[in-house]
């Protein structure tokens, strides 16, 4: 039977595999694609009505060659405030880097701050030189108040949602991951399989697929799209560890496992790439394999504090105490804060009845800034220590 991680936190004696850390934005995101209205929570609407990029012929040549985007953009006021709108300080456009709005040769951009009064409707001209090299979609980004505007600029996708048109795999692969990004979960998935019907085993739409039922919170149905993933199918061992990722974050280590354990015999994993086969044998229990795999990773002497903290719950379930004890002290060497390798060190010497060391290290818990989960753990520990 596969016990999931959430089972072992509410246990004693958990032991903890690994956990996602989510960063908090410090803004709100609405997202939209061209000719959609985003609609910011103070009654500011922003509309890109055209997106145009070609070369850029202004400029030094030292500066290497770049491209010039325009962008015209309607902004409506719908609620009761004003607000300053300041054209080159409250927008930018990101590809593989940002870029700030510049004058245009023409004289036509907007450039001073202006008033947006209530009921107010504008039409402004943004431009940007970007680097040429950088082919990626590009998004443009408008800061509102505490809120961050993103309309995603692809006109390839605008025209494939409003007429519906045949795409090819390589087009509908695009399309769709802008979609994802745009979070137009529906649209992306009556892309996606469209492209399915051209190629049903194709392993990118397939994760994609995943992408969409994960989103909609539907992990069933995600894990059915990874289960259908064929590693013969998997270029290299890249695309495979993200496939794998996303198996192990919907708490499917198995389809991991099928996924990579085929180029780890052919020897073509890395060390992070080995270290996620080695969680997916544990969460599996087949600890003989996870320990095959992160002997390895030991001796060489990573510095990965996850290879030491998995390979000491290993150790730990073979009844190895010092051995797990070690590993897990390795693994703080590496983070001094973390606090699920102090818990289950305290765990160890609970199993080898020196009751003192096991407090003295739940006790560490409570000042290493844990996780709800482990601090509850640890208080746990500590109230049923007490004599």
């Amino acid at each position: 039977m596969r016990i999931t991680n959430r089972k072992r936190l509410h246990c004693l004696f958990l032991l903890i595999t690994i956990f996602y850390l989510i960063p908090i934005c410090c803004f709100s995101k609405n997202i939209g694609l061209i000719g959609e209205d985003l609609f910011d929570h103070s009654g500011v609407v922003l509309t890109v009505n055209e997106y145009k990029r070609e070369a850029f012929l202004g400029g030094l040549r030292a500066q290497g060659p770049r491209d010039q985007i325009h962008l015209n953009v309607t902004l409506v006021n719908t609620g009761r405030e004003n607000h300053t709108i300041n054209p080159l300080e409250d927008f930018y456009i990101e590809l593989n880097s940002s870029f700030k709005p510049s004058p245009d040769a023409n004289k036509s951009a907007t450039v001073d701050a202006f008033q947006l009064f209530p009921t107010m409707q504008t039409r402004i001209n943004l431009y940007f030189i970007v680097d040429a090299a950088q082919k990626s979609v590009p998004s443009l980004f408008f800061k509102i108040n505490d809120n961050l505007l993103k309309i995603i600029c692809d006109t390839q996708t605008e025209k494939a949602v409003k007429d519906g048109s045949t795409l090819s795999l390589e087009e509908a692969i695009h399309v769709a991951r802008v979609l994802l990004d745009a979070e137009k979960y529906d649209d992306a998935k009556r892309i996606l399989l469209g492209a399915l019907i051209q190629d049903s085993g194709d392993p990118f739409v397939l994760m994609m697929l995943a992408r969409v039922e994960d989103a909609q919170y539907e992990p069933e149905a995600a894990a059915s799209y990874l289960g259908r993933i064929r590693p013969s199918r998997i270029g290299n061992s890249v695309d495979a560890y993200a496939y794998a990722n996303m198996a192990m974050k919907l708490d499917y280590p198995h389809i991991a496992i099928n996924i990579l354990q085929d180029f780890f015999s052919r020897g073509e994993l890395n060390n992070d790439q080995k270290l996620l086969l080695a969680r997916a044998y544990y969460s599996e229990e087949m600890f003989r394999e996870a320990e095959y795999v992160l002997l390895p990773l030991i001796s060489s002497g990573t510095a990965d504090k996850l290879a030491h903290f998995t390979m000491g719950n290993v150790f730990n379930l073979k009844g190895d105490l010092n051995r797990a004890i070690h590993q897990w002290e390795m693994a703080i060497d590496v983070d001094s804060q973390y606090a699920e390798a102090y818990f289950n060190i305290g765990v160890a010497y609970f199993k080898k009845q020196d009751i003192e060391r096991a407090r003295e290290y739940w006790r560490k818990v409570l000042v290493v800034n844990p996780d709800s989960y482990t601090l509850r753990a640890a208080e746990d520990a500590l109230k049923a220590t007490e004599f």
